[in-house]
């Protein structure tokens, strides 16, 4: 693949992030270094880890943040957008992905983004879910509180992807 052939992300767009900011991103591709700067809490490193999680093929990052739309523009004229339903409930929200292309039909699918750990929790029958601690498990057998990445690193082995 040579030089120009790879896809550059030009532009970053989210909408309803926390459910209060809008974010449109141009990226300095010229320079090739773009900085990110703002108040605590509007969300950097946040719209940082939607980059990864997207491009990365881990959407159930999402379902940690409350958002509307979120749309990377790549300077060859191609979008990849993921975007809320209006009727996404907090246990298994709905999405559209939707890839659009200059000249071409877009082409999108329904996605339910239900965290992998979730997945794991529910299909054993000694974890509830926390009521205070979002993304958080009891183990009922021992009282232990257990983090996503707990139930991850102990059990996913027992349940198939």
């Amino acid at each position: 693949m040579t030089r120009s052939e790879f896809l550059r992300l030009q532009r970053i767009v989210v909408e309803g992030l926390f459910g209060t900011y809008n974010h449109n991103i141009n990226l300095n591709l010229d320079d090739r270094v773009t900085l990110l700067h703002g108040p605590n809490g509007v969300g950097k490193t946040v719209v940082l880890g939607m980059i990864n999680a997207l491009l990365g093929e881990r959407l159930d990052y999402f379902t940690r943040i409350p958002f509307s739309k979120f749309s990377l523009l790549f300077h060859e004229g191609s979008t990849l957008t993921l975007k809320a339903s209006n009727n996404a409930d907090a246990n298994e929200r709905q999405y559209r992905l939707t890839l659009t292309r200059e000249n071409t039909t877009p082409r999108s699918a329904p996605v339910s983004l239900v965290s992998r750990a979730d997945a794991v929790a529910t299909r054993l029958d000694h974890l509830r879910p926390h009521e205070d601690i979002a993304h958080s498990w009891i183990d009922m057998r021992n009282g232990e509180v257990l983090s996503a990445s707990d139930v991850l690193s102990q059990y996913s082995e027992l349940v198939p992807s």
